[in-house]
């Protein structure tokens, strides 16, 4: 993991929620991540929680996602993507990461890419989005 600053000292809160954020898969919002980090590390603050959090955005080891006004949700770092899309349920707020990786969003990213070309005069060299909807188990 690199981090940018020389500064940064791994102290046990900070420990305790990157060991939370590499174990799951799934954005977590703050509350998720203390309710989680008081069970392995009782004496852990939620101001702990949320300030490892904040640092580590700076930092470039986790990513937020601010979803339609609601809680910031969290989630580790991937390699840096091109195209990053997060699927988002409207009902639950439940996100899921919709891969750059795979043909139809290929297909679909260039024909944005020659639009954003031919009309505007406009090279894309990141895309980042969010599609509301129903998840599987909302829609049911």
């Amino acid at each position: 993991m690199k981090i940018k600053s020389e500064q940064f000292r791994m102290t046990k809160p900070r420990e305790v929620v990157l060991s939370i954020l590499s174990s799951r898969k799934e954005h977590l919002t703050a509350d998720d991540i203390y309710n989680i980090a008081k069970k392995i590390y009782p004496t852990i603050g939620f101001a702990s929680v949320y300030r490892s959090l904040r640092l580590f955005e700076r930092e470039g080891i986790v990513e937020a996602v601010f979803v339609n006004g609601k809680k910031k949700r969290f989630q580790l770092k991937k390699r840096r993507e091109k195209i990053k899309i997060h699927l988002i349920c409207t009902n639950c707020g439940k996100i899921k990461d919709f891969s750059g990786r795979n043909k139809e969003v290929k297909g679909f990213v260039d024909e944005i890419k020659k639009v954003l070309a031919e009309k505007y005069s406009f090279k894309l060299s990141t895309l980042e989005m969010q599609i509301f909807g129903e998840c599987d188990k909302c829609k049911s």
